[in-house]
């Protein structure tokens, strides 16, 4: 097993005129063609993903074309604050600051007519996952219980984004890098849920690769160093420029399918049996059960 810099000075040695930066490049590109070619098992993680149920105790009075918003019998705390707020018969919705249990303030300013005591609710419908999730594999409602469905943001239409209840769907959400983490990548759940709870979340984690200082930090244990440096090498010879490396890249790019093969069989001897799972529509009863 090699270290990322025996790796990397390997791959030095044989091409010592190669821009050192694009054999670090390279290194990665044949890193990511590995882990990107099978949903690994060593790549497999689980997290309990946290909800918050809706607060809609007492109601609101909002003016339209300001921000502010009072409560009569709201009895808000800091936890709500940076949730979503959306006046009750209403699809806007605005983010919520927290001020006092019964005042706070909208994100701009409120858009509909004047009311004096409108039924209201705030939720949270987005939320984070794990900092080193690369991808959501399943949400479940409990470790080996049943899974939401996955949908697209296409496919889920906006007017059912607006209901509450206990979550049957799950969404990619838009990444962002405004938590201090770099990208993260977020989860929307429908529908909106009602009350607290948390569901199991099975993701493949992001392993950390080779940017040229980690020279003492290995890859994962079960990916196979020989076929990190063919894949770079397929690389180098084909930069390298003269025809005659155009056979070497070849003979290179054949060694990383035989060892990616290699890598794929003992992961299919780990896998365990495929299990038949019906389609949705006849185990929807078991999720309505659920929810009661």
């Amino acid at each position: 097993m090699r270290t990322w810099g025996q790796i990397n000075f390997e791959l030095t040695k044989e091409f010592p005129g190669l821009d050192p930066e694009l054999l670090i490049g390279y290194i990665g590109t044949a890193y990511r063609r590995i882990l990107d070619h099978l949903p690994w098992k060593g790549l497999e993680s689980g997290a309990w993903l946290i909800v918050k149920g809706i607060h809609n105790a007492g109601s609101v009075a909002l003016t339209k074309g300001l921000a502010a918003i009072a409560g009569t019998g709201t009895g808000w705390s800091s936890e709500v604050d940076g949730r979503k707020f959306r006046v009750a018969g209403q699809s806007t919705w605005y983010t919520f600051t927290y001020v006092s249990p019964t005042s706070g303030t909208l994100d701009r300013a409120y858009e509909g007519e004047d009311a004096t005591a409108a039924g209201y609710f705030i939720y949270q419908d987005t939320y984070y996952l794990p900092a080193n999730c690369k991808y959501v594999q399943r949400i479940e409602n409990s470790p080996g219980g049943l899974p939401l469905d996955r949908k697209t943001q296409d496919e889920l239409p906006l007017a059912f984004r607006t209901f509450y209840g206990a979550p049957l769907y799950w969404l990619p959400g838009e990444d962002t890098a405004d938590v201090g983490l770099g990208v993260a990548h977020q989860v929307e759940l429908y529908p909106i849920p009602e009350d607290d709870g948390s569901f199991w979340t099975v993701f493949q984690k992001a392993p950390v690769h080779f940017d040229g200082s980690n020279t003492q930090s290995y890859p994962l244990s079960w990916v196979s160093s020989d076929a990190i440096l063919a894949g770079a090498k397929k690389l180098a010879y084909r930069h390298a420029g003269p025809h005659q490396n155009v056979a070497s890249s070849e003979s290179e790019e054949r060694d990383f399918l035989v060892l990616l093969g290699q890598m794929a069989g003992v992961e299919a001897g780990r896998a365990e049996p495929v299990k038949l799972t019906p389609a949705s529509r006849y185990t929807r009863h078991r999720r309505e059960r659920w929810q009661r």
